[in-house]
């Protein structure tokens, strides 16, 4: 039988067949698989036209979802009780619900509500800490943590080790803000000071404007300084100003490496806040390599995360030679000495314990001393600065007092 003239398709259509159904026709089977044939190699149908969506705007972008702001004290302090859930022998997935139906804050409620569906779902307990709108709440120390803690079967562990590791972070903040909130209220006392001022002299000077030009120059600065304060708009002006000089060079420096390379560099070089910022990164850093060797997590993974820990750029450039060097063979202590990112004693300490082979232990320690050490720096610094504050402040009122009183003595001598 001749078979059919095969004919010319067109290009990128999609193929559409026209197979028999039901019941066979009374003819012979080869006249029967030969119109089958025919209609399998005839040329395909047409597609109907469809109507096109409207295109998107290219301005129209699509929003993730919104994330969820939390504490990092509220995340510490529910690690912890998730951790006494798990080790009084409560399942995950039992866990989390517990915490979420007994959980007042809104914040944290709807973390612990979409941690429950993701691990009821099927997925991991780590994989349901890197949703997008969780990005914000758990750190990739963390995580990662809580991931090799699922690998190695003790995900108490891992969530304890979290939890210091948060707890460790929470104590230096917290220390930090003690030591502003003194200045604070001194800056709002000189504020309502100048308030104060403001009220006093009036506009045109108030008592003072009788005297004449025939001022002392303390009298007359404190008369400049109130015409200026009872202006609001050119207070607004330059609030503005430096609102936006501040903003502007916030953006600049995210912007420009170099630039942001060249400052954190230069603060590290400033006598005594240097020191104290090399300390404080150097117990984070080492905070986060303890914690994911004991954990199981490799060598070459825990540096990762010591990396991404450190928020010094001048200081991750060091690292990052040390970490290159380490990976072509040479030992972590001896790369991170030529580099001298760190204080000497971490090096020196390393390098015991990388031949006694009890780094997590060693390190452990290193941190929590360090850390110590950034306590009693802050509290130094707090003593010997609380002193330079109240003379500031003495200053001031010694210049008012000055200010207020020269004019007086003045008319007092002319009679």
């Amino acid at each position: 039988m001749k078979e059919p003239e095969k004919e010319e398709k067109p290009k990128g259509a999609p193929k559409v067949y026209t197979v028999p159904t039901g019941p066979a026709p009374k003819r012979s089977d080869s006249a029967w698989k030969a119109s089958v044939m025919a209609n399998a190699m005839a040329t395909p149908a047409k597609p109907q036209p469809t109507s096109k969506p409207p295109a998107a705007s290219p301005k129209a972008k699509p929003k993730g979802p919104p994330r969820v702001r939390v504490s990092s004290v509220d995340v510490a302090n529910l690690l912890r009780r998730f951790l006494a859930l798990l080790e009084a022998g409560v399942p995950l997935v039992s866990a989390l619900g517990f915490l979420s139906d007994s959980e007042e804050n809104a914040g944290l409620r709807q973390v612990l509500e979409k941690l429950t569906r993701d691990v009821s779902s099927g997925h991991r307990f780590s994989d349901a800490m890197r949703a997008p709108i969780l990005r914000s709440v758990f750190s990739s120390v963390v995580i990662n943590l809580i991931m090799m803690g699922e690998q190695t079967g003790n995900l108490a562990m891992a969530v304890s080790r979290a939890a210091d590791l948060m707890d460790a972070q929470i104590r230096i903040q917290r220390a930090l803000v003690t030591a502003l909130t003194y200045p604070s209220a001194l800056l709002i006392a000189v504020v309502m000071a100048a308030m104060l001022f403001v009220s006093i002299l009036g506009a045109d000077g108030g008592l003072f404007s009788m005297l004449g030009d025939d001022l002392p120059l303390p009298t007359r600065i404190m008369v400049a300084t109130a015409k200026v304060l009872r202006q609001p708009w050119l207070i607004g002006l330059g609030l503005a100003l430096v609102v936006g000089l501040l903003w502007g060079l916030g953006r600049l420096i995210q912007s420009n490496a170099t630039l942001r390379l060249r400052l954190h560099w230069a603060i590290l070089q400033v006598p005594g806040l240097g020191t104290l910022v090399r300390k404080t990164i150097a117990s984070r850093m080492l905070y986060v390599m303890s914690n994911c060797i004991i954990v199981g997590l490799p060598m070459v993974g825990a540096l990762k995360l010591m990396r991404n820990a450190c928020t010094n750029e001048s200081v991750l450039q060091g690292f990052d030679y040390a970490y290159q060097e380490f990976v072509e063979g040479v030992p972590l202590s001896e790369s991170l000495e030529k580099t001298r990112i760190f204080p000497m004693v971490v090096p020196s300490m390393m390098s015991v314990a990388e031949e006694t082979g009890t780094l997590d232990q060693i390190l452990e320690k290193l941190a929590a001393m360090l850390e110590d050490d950034v306590m009693t720096a802050i509290q130094t610094a707090m003593l010997l600065f609380e002193p330079i504050l109240l003379m500031f402040a003495g200053c001031l009122a010694g210049f008012l007092a000055i200010a207020t009183l020269l004019p007086i003595i003045n008319l007092a001598q002319k009679f």
